[in-house]
């Protein structure tokens, strides 16, 4: 099995020059089973980017009917808008940029195991005030498994701070009946380093880890960057 933590954005999947699969969604984890081999020669896996389509990026550039929303952005119509407020970062350039940007993996996993899905995580974070300073944050974390055949899961979550190695983490372990197919954690991160928008603050990010073991043998595992950060909408 082959899995690809993040292709821009459109991607066909061959081996030894045969269709494995496709794929749309430049933050969307995906995986893909390899089919056997058939000889003992070395396989060729290759990755074929496909171009955004011909209607979708002709008008930026050759001054046809503008695309509201992405035509404004890439050729600054809302100039002050788009910058930020300290470096005058321009996050949108008028350039499309397509590859491989997150890791690459081949796995190998027991048959009739059960395994994490291809997007398994959800976090939901918590703060108290002051925001300004190192407070506990409520940590509610959920992944999806496949699979199981039966058998019970035990679940370890590990949460480290990876711009910050002097922050506390979080380490919990559940356990979970067979034919599961959700599991969870919840538990308090000590001194939460909080993630602030660009200009207003570092941005501190956090890793998670899940490790699913049956029986004392590792079968899968999974992580996922994140910040922590709570948002509210306020009608004013």
């Amino acid at each position: 099995m082959v899995r690809f933590d993040g292709v821009d954005y459109n991607c066909t999947v061959l081996l030894d020059g045969e269709l494995v699969g496709n794929h749309v969604g430049s933050f969307l984890p995906f995986e893909m089973v390899l089919p056997p081999p058939v000889h003992t020669s070395p396989r060729v896996l290759e990755v074929v980017i496909n171009p955004p389509p011909a209607e979708l990026i002709g008008p930026l550039y050759n001054g046809t009917t503008p695309i509201y929303g992405v035509d404004q952005c890439l050729e600054n119509r809302l100039f002050p808008f788009w910058k930020s407020r300290l470096n005058l970062w321009d996050f949108a350039p008028k350039m499309w940029q397509a590859g491989i940007w997150r890791n690459v993996s081949l796995l190998i996993r027991p048959r009739q195991m059960p395994r994490l899905a291809q997007l398994p995580f959800w976090i939901e974070t918590k703060t108290v005030p002051p925001y300004d300073s190192r407070q506990p944050a409520e940590l509610n974390m959920s992944a999806e498994l496949h699979g199981g055949g039966g058998a019970v899961v035990e679940a370890r979550w590990s949460v480290s701070c990876e711009s910050d190695q002097s922050a506390p983490g979080l380490n919990l372990s559940t356990r979970h009946g067979s034919n599961t197919t959700t599991i969870g954690a919840s538990g308090v991160l000590p001194e939460a380093r909080l993630w602030w928008p660009n200009g207003y603050g570092e941005q501190h990010l956090y890793r998670l880890r899940v490790e699913l073991w049956v029986s004392g043998q590792l079968v899968d595992a999974g992580e996922v960057a994140f910040g922590v950060r709570e948002l509210s909408l306020i009608h004013i």
